[in-house]
């Protein structure tokens, strides 16, 4: 179909977001409403849990995507031209409901492609079943709270190792097309604030936090 004389022409922020750019910065900037003291409280209960949990070499975010969007977020950041650079899911259960050996599953896959990024996906274990992270030894986890962690859909947690984080920041260069509301980068510049670069759903990190204080008065994940 041939464009109108005189139309003009509509450039869209990425393939990842389709937005028009106007709308984009209206989306980034008019985010106000939610920045309290509350919510901070709240991002600093959510933070300092998985913190003493995964130990100071991992950093969590809170994504503004439920799960399957997490995963989009992680491959939107870390597919760069360099096709050897791989990521790697792997889920803590099996599609038949088996818990799959995690610590087997890595090292497998570090063998087999050693540059590639490995994810594990704790959903369906973490907070439920005996996990053993320093064994594991990925290079990140993704959690979804309405999972285990006994709260609701509406966000998405992913932790990753803090040098994992340096590579997105050296790469983002080489990205086919650079990511909007799944940045990670935007995500983690607000972290130590306790704030997020969008706004999150607003329930499912209170519910979110309200399950990690029942997990703490049960003794907590060790």
């Amino acid at each position: 179909m041939k464009m109108k004389e005189n139309t003009r022409q509509i450039f869209m922020t990425g393939f990842l977001s389709n937005l028009h750019p106007q709308v984009a910065n209206r989306i980034e900037n008019d985010y106000w409403f939610h920045r309290s003291k509350w919510m901070e409280s709240i991002l600093k209960n959510i933070f300092n849990f998985f913190d003493s949990v995964l130990g100071k070499d991992y950093k969590t975010l809170v994504i503004t995507a439920t799960a399957l969007g997490g995963r989009e977020a992680l491959t939107s950041n870390l597919t760069t031209t360099n096709s050897a650079n791989n990521i790697i899911f792997i889920d803590d259960v099996s599609t038949q409901g088996i818990r799959n050996n995690l610590v087997e599953m890595t090292e497998i896959a570090r063998k087999k492609f050693p540059h590639s990024t490995i994810i594990i996906d704790l959903s369906n274990s973490f907070g439920a079943d005996t996990v053993d992270i320093n064994l594991i030894n990925a290079d990140g986890y993704l959690f979804n709270p309405e999972r285990a962690l006994g709260s609701i859909p509406g966000i998405t947690l992913i932790s990753l190792r803090r040098n994992v984080l340096d590579r997105i920041r050296e790469s983002r260069n080489t990205l086919k097309e650079i990511p909007f509301v799944f940045d990670i980068l935007k995500y983690d510049a607000v972290r130590d604030d306790y704030s997020t670069p969008f706004s999150p759903d607003i329930s499912a990190l209170v519910g979110l936090s309200e399950s990690l204080n029942l997990i703490k008065e049960s003794d907590g994940i060790n």
